[in-house]
């Protein structure tokens, strides 16, 4: 990465070609990867191809009062923001869910 004071470029590397390029920047979002730690629920909720949990948008899996929020749910878009928005659904809904059990 180049810059003073502020990121202004960074260099990108072609694997297949083994040829260094820069690309001007003004701001980077740096993915590093994640394994969703979902194993022990394999015997109990389905799971995607990349082993994240099949769950609505509501957070709901298939097991009532069951939730997934967060990264081990499947979704499009996984981010800081949109696992914060899944933890408050899924616990609002929990809180609702239990509440109808006492009645």
């Amino acid at each position: 990465m180049h810059g003073d004071g502020k990121l202004s470029k960074i260099d990108i590397l072609d694997k297949k070609s083994g040829e260094t390029k820069n690309l001007a920047v003004d701001g980077i979002f740096v993915n590093i990867g994640v394994e969703p730690n979902t194993a022990l629920f394999k015997e109990e909720l389905k799971l995607s191809r990349s082993n994240r949990i099949i769950a609505g948008e509501d957070c709901r899996t298939e097991i009532a009062g069951v939730f997934a929020a967060g990264d081990v749910r499947e979704k499009e878009i996984r981010q800081l923001t949109t696992a914060a928005s899944d933890g408050t659904t899924a616990a609002l809904l929990a809180e609702k869910y239990l509440s109808k059990l006492k009645g």
